[in-house]
């Protein structure tokens, strides 16, 4: 349970806002096997707001890769030649030439 309502995830509670686990366990009586007799509830307690401005963290991460060892490229590759054409082409269409 997490602040009085039943959640099957407790994964999505974030850390930092935990307050309290509590954990309460129950016995139950001798026609239940071993296994069942013993059950649990684990009740989480999130921190409470405070009244004044709202304050809002955000938490992100970026990464930025750049190649170390490109391969040399032939200049009269396929590839290179269907670059140069769509890069050409892309040039005329802005109004632009390209070297």
């Amino acid at each position: 349970m997490v602040d009085g309502i039943p959640t099957g995830n407790i994964n999505d509670i974030n850390p930092a806002d935990i307050e309290r686990i509590d954990v309460l366990k129950t016995l139950l009586p001798p026609p239940y096997s071993a296994q069942e007799a013993l059950t649990a509830v684990v009740i989480v307690s999130t921190k409470k707001g405070t009244k004044g401005v709202a304050k809002i963290s955000y938490d992100a991460y970026v990464g930025v890769v750049n190649a170390y060892h490109l391969p040399p490229i032939d200049e009269r590759s396929p590839i290179c030649r269907l670059c140069r054409e769509f890069w050409n082409t892309q040039a005329a269409a802005a109004g632009q030439a390209l070297p």
